[in-house]
């Protein structure tokens, strides 16, 4: 099985994948989240610090997450497939 379809398995259809999709998905919700944050930080105006950004800042996380797992279930298009003819090799 290659890489794809070890990533796919580890992260939908192993024991304990449920916690693992949901710690995977909260990270990358707070890393890209904090991004706009820091740079607003660092170079905006004090005046105008927080409001829009933080709804910005969310955005960018929900889209990275959406992201991530489109590519990931793309990845893993013949994962069921891979999966049975494995299955069917073994037995």
């Amino acid at each position: 099985m290659n890489w794809r379809m070890r990533f796919h398995r580890w992260l939908h259809d192993s024991p304990g994948s449920p916690l693992r999709f949901v710690i995977v998905n909260f990270s990358i919700l707070i890393g890209l989240g904090f991004i706009p944050g820091i740079v607003d930080a660092t170079i905006g105006a004090d005046e105008m610090r927080g409001g829009l950004t933080i709804w910005f800042a969310f955005i960018v996380g929900i889209s990275g997450v959406a992201v991530f797992n489109v590519v990931v279930r793309l990845l893993a298009l013949d994962y069921d497939e891979v999966k049975a003819a494995l299955e069917e090799a073994n037995n």
